[in-house]
C-alpha cells in the first residue's frame, strides 16, 4: 500500500512541478511568484484531500475487524493509529447511538470533535453505509474529517462508525513560512524560487511515503488479510494492495501481484466458485457491502474456512473492492465443539444420579435433567421449563419456602445446603439433600439458581440404623470393666469407651479423639506404646496380655493390655484396637504374695539359722560347763595363795564371758527368754564394745560417751546386746566406702513431757534413759525412714540383709515400754535415739566370781543322765565329792534299764539333760515316773528355759538349769530341790 501511494504521489508531484517551473520562467516577477505559490498551495490542498480520502478508505475497510474482535481490538486500533500517524487529530469508535466504544486522548479533550458527536455526517454514514467526508475549522485550526461505518456478523449489519481526522494545521505550518520565504526570494531570484520548489517537492514526497508506511503498519496489525483490487468491466482484476497476512492465511506469494487473484480463485472449493463469481459480478455493478463464506484449499494441502467482507465503489475504469479475508476455521470448529459439548453435557446430566434443576431469578424453571423430571413425576424434562415451585412439588408435600431460599442464594451469592424431608402421595417419607448455587453473569449479577437434589432416604435410614448400632455398641463398651481405645495408623486416638476416658483423668470420651499417648498422663511411656502399635500393625498379629506399668498423677498403675490390628475389607491395616485392664490390685496381691513367700523363706532360713545357732550353743555350753566345773573344783582344792589360783580364776572368768557370748548367740537365734534385770547401761555397754569393734572392722572408729550419773533401767541384758549389735551393724553398712567413718554410742538422762513431738501417744511422760547410736554415713531419705521398722523391709542388696534387724529392735524397745526415733539426712548420716523408762532403784553390783562357802553335801541317791561324756563325768565327780550316791547313764535307755533293775527304790532325784539321742529328757522322766511317781527332777540344757516351759513342763516336780552353770550353783540347785517339800519350776 505504501508503494502504491508513493508512486501515485510522485507522478502527481512531478507533473505539477513542471508546470510551476514553466510559469516561474515565463513571468519572472513577483506576481508570477505569487501565482506559483497559490498554485502550489492549491495543489498541496488537493493532495491533502486525496491523502485523507485514501487513508480513511483503507482505515474504513480495516475497521470491520473491530466488530469481529470486540472492545480490545477497538482500543488497539486507536492506539496504533495514534502512534503511527502523528498528523492524526483524533480517532474514535462509536456505537449507532453515539456511545464511545474507544477513542484517542485527543478526541476526549477536543471540543470540536465532541460537539460534532451527532453531526449530520455521522447520521448520513449510518443511513447510507458509506464513508462521509468533511472539513471544519475552529480557532484557526483545520481538520479533514472522515466517518466510516463498521459492520458485524454474516449479515454485515452496521454496528457503529469510526471517526478520524488529519490535522492539516500541522501539515501546513511549515508551508506558510515557506510561502513567505518564497515570495521574498522570488523577488530576489526566480531561480532560487525554483530550487526551493524542488526541495519542497522532495520533502512532501518523503512525508507522504512515511505516512503510507505507517498506514501499512496499521494494516499489517489487523487480525485478517486486508486487500484492495480493481475489477475492470472486462472482468480483469488488478491487485492494488494486500497486507502481510496473505502468505499466512492464503499461502500465496505477495511478490507476484499479478498471480494473487488467479491463484486465490483456483484454491476456492469448486462447489463455491460459481457462487463467488456471481457475488463479485453483482457487487461490481452495485456498490455496497458484500460477504462470502466457503472452504479454501491451500497449496500446502490444508483446508480452511474463510469469510470475505468487501466494500465496492465505482471508479473510472471499473470497480474497486476493498475489504478483509478472515480465517474462521477455529470459530467453525469451536461452534461444532460447542454443539457437541452441549449434547454431551445433556447426556451427562441425564446420567447423574442426582436431580438437577436450574431456575431464573423469579424461581421459574428453565431446565432440568431426567432425574428431576422423574422425581417430580413429570417424566419428560421438556415439560419442566416454565413450571413454578408449587407446580413441581405438587407430588411432594412440604411447607418449605423455595422462592425465599432462592432469593437468599442470589442475594448473598453463597451456596446453600439443606436436608429436607418430604412426604409423597403414597405417604412414604423421603429425605432429600438439596444444594443451591447462584448462577452469575459475566458482570457478576445473579440471574438464577442451580438446584442439585439427591434422594438420601436410604442413606438416612442406614445412618439411623448405624446410629442405633453405635449407641448400642457404645453402651456395651461403656458397660465392660476393661478400658477400650482404637487408634489410626499414626497412633492418633479415634475413639474410646468411658472406662478409658476415666482412666486418663479426662472423663469425657468425646475429648479423646485427636489426642495421642504423649498428650495423656502417661506421656513418658508414649514411645513404648506407639512402638507396640506399630509392631501389631506391621505384623498384622495381635499381641495379648502385655503387662506394663504406667505412671499417672495417682501414682503407678499396672495394665494388662491386648492389641489387635484393625483391617478393612481389602485386608489393609488402618489402625489398632487396644483393650486395657487395670490389674494394679491383682499385681499388688501377687507382689504381696511374693513378698510373703520371700518373708516365709527368710523366716524359714532364719529358723534354720536359729536351730543351727541353738545346736551350736547347746554343744558349746556343754564344753563351757565342763571347763567351769573343773575350774570350780580346782579352785575349791587350792588356797588363794597358790600360784595356780589366779590362773584358774582367769579360766573361770573367760568361761563365763564365753557363756555370755553364747547367750547372745541364742538371743540372735531367738532362743533366749527375756529376763529383765535392773542395770546401769554405763556398766553394761563397755562389756560389749570389744565385740562391737569386731563387728564394724578396724577402718571405722567406735566412740563411747557415757552420760553422767546415769539412772538405772530394767531390761534383759541380752536385748541390750541385740539392740546395739543391730544398730552398729546398720551404721557400719551405711559408712561402707566412706573414709573417716565414725560410729558414736552415747547415754544420757532425759525428762520427757507430753509436749515432746516425737513421743508416741501411749508412752507416759517422765524420766527416761537415752541411748544414742549415730554415724556419718550415707543417710536415708524420708521415704526410706517411713518403712525402716517394718518387718522384712531392707535397702540392702539381695543376700545382704534380712529386713528383721530394726524390726527386732523396735519390738524389744516397745516391749520394754520405751520408744525409738530416727534422724537422718542424705550424705550427712543417721542417728537412732532409744528412750527406756528410768528406774529409781540402783543396779546391783556384779557378783564375785568365787561363790561363798556353805555346806552343800548330801547322802541321797541321784540318777544322772547326760549324753555328753565330759559333762557326765564332771557332774558325777562333783556329786560324789559332796557325799551323794550317783547312778550315771549316757543314754536314756540305759537309765531306764537301771531304774527297772532297782525297781525304782532308793532313787531320790533325777538329773537329766533335755536333749539326748533317741529320747528327750521329758520322755525319760515319764518313763522313770512309772517306777517312782514321787521322784524329783532337775533338767539341764544348753537351750533356753522357754523350750522347757513350752514343752508342757509346768508341773511342780521339775526344775531347770541352763548350761553352763557353776558347780556351786549346781550343788545349790540339787540341795534346794531335795530339801523342798514341793518342787517348783525354777530358773
Amino acid at each position: 500500500m505504501a508503494e502504491l501511494l508513493n508512486n501515485r504521489m510522485t507522478r502527481l508531484l512531478d507533473r505539477k512541478l513542471a508546470l510551476s517551473f514553466a510559469a516561474v520562467m515565463l513571468l519572472l516577477m513577483v506576481s508570477g511568484t505569487g501565482i506559483a505559490a497559490y498554485l502550489f498551495i492549491s495543489l498541496n490542498s488537493r493532495e491533502e484531500n486525496r491523502l485523507a480520502t485514501v487513508s480513511a478508505r483503507i482505515l474504513g475497510e480495516s475497521v470491520n475487524r473491530v466488530a469481529l474482535s470486540g472492545k480490545y481490538h477497538a482500543r488497539l486500533l486507536v492506539e496504533e493509529m495514534k502512534n503511527k500517524v502523528p498528523e492524526l487529530a483524533y480517532i474514535s469508535v462509536e456505537s449507532p447511538e453515539g456511545r464511545i466504544i474507544a477513542h484517542s486522548e485527543s478526541y476526549k479533550n477536543d471540543s470540536l470533535a465532541l460537539g460534532d458527536a451527532d453531526s449530520k455526517l455521522r447520521l448520513k454514514c449510518l443511513e447510507t453505509g458509506l464513508a462521509q467526508y468533511g472539513e471544519r475549522s475552529e480557532d484557526g485550526r483545520l481538520v479533514k474529517e472522515v466517518i466510516v461505518p463498521y459492520r458485524q456478523g454474516l449479515d454485515s449489519s452496521i454496528k457503529g462508525v469510526v471517526r478520524t481526522a488529519i490535522n492539516l494545521d500541522k501539515v501546513r505550518s511549515e508551508q506558510k513560512s515557506i510561502l513567505i520565504a518564497l515570495i521574498f526570494l522570488s523577488v530576489v531570484l526566480t531561480l532560487g524560487a525554483v530550487w526551493i520548489l524542488y526541495i519542497l517537492t522532495q520533502y512532501y514526497s518523503a512525508t507522504i511515503r512515511a505516512l503510507a508506511g505507517r498506514l501499512q503498519g496499521i494494516a499489517d496489525s489487523v487480525p485478517g488479510l486486508l486487500y484492495q483490487f480493481l475489477r475492470k468491466p472486462s472482468g480483469e482484476v488488478n491487485m492494488l494492495f494486500t497486507s502481510q497476512e496473505l502468505k499466512k492465511i492464503l499461502d500465496l506469494d505477495p511478490d507476484e501481484p499479478d498471480r494473487i487473484f488467479p491463484d486465490f480463485y483456483s484454491c476456492i472449493e469448486d462447489a463455491s466458485k460459481q457462487r463467488f463469481n456471481d457475488i463479485v459480478k453483482v457487487a461490481a455493478e452495485s456498490p455496497g457491502i458484500w460477504n462470502f463464506e466457503g472452504k479454501y484449499h491451500r497449496r500446502d494441502g490444508k483446508i480452511i474456512e474463510i469469510h470475505i467482507i468487501a466494500r465496492t465503489e465505482k471508479v473510472e475504469g471499473g470497480s474497486i473492492f476493498s475489504g478483509v479475508i478472515l480465517d474462521v476455521t477455529k470459530q467453525r470448529e469451536t461452534g461444532e465443539e460447542l454443539r457437541k459439548s452441549r449434547n454431551m453435557l445433556a447426556h451427562i446430566m441425564d446420567c447423574i444420579p442426582q436431580a438437577i434443576l436450574w431456575k431464573d431469578k423469579n424461581s421459574v424453571a428453565l431446565g432440568c435433567n431426567k432425574k428431576l423430571a422423574e422425581l417430580t413425576g413429570f417424566g419428560d424434562p421438556a415439560l419442566i421449563p416454565g413450571k413454578t415451585d408449587d407446580e413441581l412439588t405438587v407430588r411432594l408435600r412440604s411447607d418449605a419456602d423455595y422462592s425465599g431460599e432462592d432469593k437468599e442464594v442470589m442475594l448473598t451469592k453463597k451456596t446453600m445446603h439443606i436436608t429436607r424431608s418430604m412426604t409423597g402421595n403414597g405417604g412414604m417419607k423421603r429425605w432429600l439433600d438439596i444444594t443451591k448455587v447462584p448462577l452469575e453473569a459475566e458482570n457478576g449479577e445473579a440471574y438464577g439458581v442451580l438446584v442439585v437434589i439427591e434422594d438420601i432416604s436410604d442413606r438416612k435410614n442406614a445412618e439411623e440404623e448405624l446410629r442405633r448400632n453405635r449407641n448400642m455398641l457404645a453402651h456395651v463398651m461403656d458397660s465392660v470393666p476393661q478400658a477400650i481405645v482404637w487408634k489410626d495408623k499414626n497412633s492418633v486416638f479415634l475413639g474410646c469407651n468411658k472406662k478409658f476416658a476415666e482412666m486418663t483423668g479426662i472423663g469425657d470420651p468425646q475429648k479423646i479423639p485427636g489426642l495421642k499417648d504423649a498428650d495423656l498422663p502417661w506421656d513418658r511411656h508414649a514411645d513404648v506404646y506407639v512402638a507396640d502399635d506399630r509392631d501389631v500393625m506391621k505384623t498384622k498379629t495381635a499381641r495379648r496380655h502385655i503387662v506394663e506399668p504406667i505412671h499417672t498423677g495417682n501414682g503407678q498403675r499396672w495394665l494388662d493390655t491386648s492389641k489387635i490390628p484393625l483391617t478393612d475389607a481389602a485386608g489393609e491395616v488402618y489402625g489398632v484396637l487396644a483393650v486395657l485392664e487395670d490389674i494394679t490390685d491383682l499385681k499388688k496381691a501377687e507382689e504381696e504374695t511374693l513378698r510373703l513367700q520371700e518373708q516365709l523363706a527368710q523366716a524359714q532360713k532364719m529358723e534354720s539359722v536359729g536351730r543351727l545357732a541353738g545346736g551350736v550353743a547347746h554343744d558349746f555350753n556343754n564344753m563351757l560347763h565342763a571347763i567351769l566345773g573343773h575350774a570350780d573344783m580346782a579352785l575349791a582344792e587350792l588356797s588363794p595363795d597358790s600360784p595356780a589360783y589366779s590362773d584358774l580364776v582367769e579360766i573361770q572368768t573367760s568361761a563365763k564371758r564365753s557363756a555370755d557370748l553364747t547367750r547372745q548367740l541364742l538371743g540372735f537365734a531367738r532362743k533366749q527368754t527375756a529376763i529383765p534385770v535392773l542395770m546401769n547401761l554405763n556398766d553394761t555397754i563397755p562389756g560389749m564394745l570389744k565385740m562391737l569393734k569386731r563387728l564394724i572392722g578396724e577402718n571405722i572408729t567406735l566412740k563411747w560417751s557415757p552420760g553422767a550419773q546415769l539412772m538405772s533401767v530394767k531390761i534383759d541384758p541380752v536385748q541390750i546386746d541385740q539392740i546395739l549389735a543391730n544398730l552398729v551393724v546398720n551404721a557400719r553398712d551405711a559408712i561402707d566406702g566412706i573414709n573417716s567413718g565414725v560410729i558414736s554410742i552415747e547415754t544420757a538422762n532425759t525428762e520427757l513431757d507430753s509436749a515432746y513431738p516425737a513421743m508416741p501417744g501411749d508412752i507416759l511422760p517422765g524420766s527416761y534413759v537415752m541411748i544414742s547410736v549415730s554415724d556419718n554415713g550415707r543417710g536415708m531419705d524420708q521415704s526410706v525412714q517411713e518403712h525402716i521398722f517394718e518387718p522384712f523391709f531392707t535397702t540392702k542388696a539381695m543376700g545382704k540383709g534380712t529386713g528383721l534387724g530394726l524390726a527386732t529392735v523396735f519390738g524389744i524397745i516397745r516391749q520394754n515400754k520405751g520408744f525409738i526415733n530416727v534422724y537422718s539426712e542424705m550424705d550427712k548420716g543417721t542417728s537412732f535415739k532409744i528412750y527406756l523408762p528410768a528406774v529409781e532403784e540402783k543396779a546391783l553390783e556384779p557378783e564375785n566370781l568365787i561363790e561363798p562357802e556353805e555346806d552343800l553335801s548330801g547322802s541321797e541317791t541321784i540318777l544322772l543322765v547326760e549324753d555328753e561324756p565330759q559333762v557326765l563325768k564332771l557332774a558325777v565327780q562333783v556329786l560324789s565329792r559332796n557325799g551323794y550316791r550317783v547312778i550315771s547313764a549316757d543314754r536314756p535307755v540305759d537309765a531306764i534299764a537301771k531304774m527297772a533293775a532297782m525297781n525304782g527304790t532308793n532313787v531320790d532325784l533325777l538329773v537329766s539333760d533335755m536333749i539326748m539321742p533317741g529320747m528327750s529328757g521329758i520322755e525319760l522322766r515319764k518313763a522313770v515316773l512309772q517306777y517312782k511317781p514321787e521322784i524329783k527332777t532337775i533338767f539341764m540344757s544348753g537351750y533356753t528355759s522357754d523350750n522347757v516351759l513350752n514343752s508342757n513342763l509346768r508341773d511342780s516336780e521339775a526344775s531347770f538349769l541352763q548350761k553352763p552353770f557353776a558347780m556351786s550353783s549346781f550343788l545349790k540347785k540339787v540341795r534346794a530341790v531335795l530339801d523342798s517339800d514341793k518342787n517348783h519350776v525354777k530358773n
